[in-house]
């Protein structure tokens, strides 16, 4: 060790004491390079963990933005189609009551027609109106009664479609299942209606008054069932705005 400091005169190694310096200083440098790279690597994994959870956010809330998007145009041309629907039917029996109401009238103006005790002028008069109605009148009725026919089951078939839509669309849980039972309460109330209702089914005025009045009860059941419906899924997408407001 005294040699490593004094030469064989016996002075004092200066240049001894600056080599070991600068290994020391030699192996700080290694071992700050060292930690420097340690923590910059750390640093830049963290940075990569949090970039990568960000994008898994955006992604999930991206995806429940198209979702809620989606399942909120399903909705509401469900509820929309229902209230349609309910109406339409109403608007169908009061129509075959009028129509049986018509030919009441015609076939009173009928018999009125072949009435000899009336007056020629007034023979003449029910025969024209009574005739005007099956060369014209029927027909024109009768087309109404058949487009009107079509719009229901047009309704019929897109409520049934988007039913199904908002069953797959809603998975498996309490809140969901909320959603489904309140659609298909309005699907089958208003499904089953359009089984016991129907133009030929209806021959007696007994019949048309007890139809027109379980139609005004499916009306007014089914409007009450698409307002409840309706304020539910407005506070489920207000939850649901929130959660991609937080990433979730």
């Amino acid at each position: 060790m005294e040699r490593l400091f004094f030469d064989f005169k016996g002075d004092f190694q200066w240049a001894s004491i600056a080599a070991i310096v600068a290994v020391f200083g030699a192996l700080a440098s290694l071992l700050f390079s060292f930690l420097s790279y340690h923590n910059t690597k750390k640093s830049i994994l963290i940075q990569k963990e949090m970039d990568q959870k960000k994008i898994d956010a955006d992604i999930i809330s991206k995806s429940r933005m198209h979702w809620i998007d989606n399942t909120k145009m399903v909705t509401s041309t469900f509820i929309t189609d229902s209230l349609s629907l309910g109406a339409n039917m109403k608007m169908f029996t009061q129509k075959i009551i009028q129509l049986n109401g018509i030919r009441i009238e015609m076939s009173e103006l009928h018999e009125k027609s072949m009435n000899k005790k009336l007056p020629q002028a007034e023979r003449n008069k029910a025969k024209e109106v009574s005739q005007h109605w099956i060369d014209e009148g029927s027909k024109i009725f009768n087309k109404d009664m058949e487009e009107r026919a079509d719009e229901i089951n047009e309704l019929l078939k897109r409520l049934s479609n988007n039913f199904m839509l908002i069953k797959l669309n809603f998975s498996n849980n309490d809140e969901n299942n909320t959603i489904v039972d309140l659609a298909f309460k309005i699907y089958e109330g208003l499904r089953r209606h359009s089984l016991t209702s129907g133009w030929d089914q209806m021959t007696s005025e007994k019949e048309l008054i007890q139809s027109l009045r379980e139609t005004e009860k499916v009306f007014q059941e089914n409007s009450m069932n698409a307002e409840k419906f309706t304020e539910f899924l407005r506070d489920y997408y207000k939850r649901e705005w929130e959660k991609v407001k937080t990433g979730k």
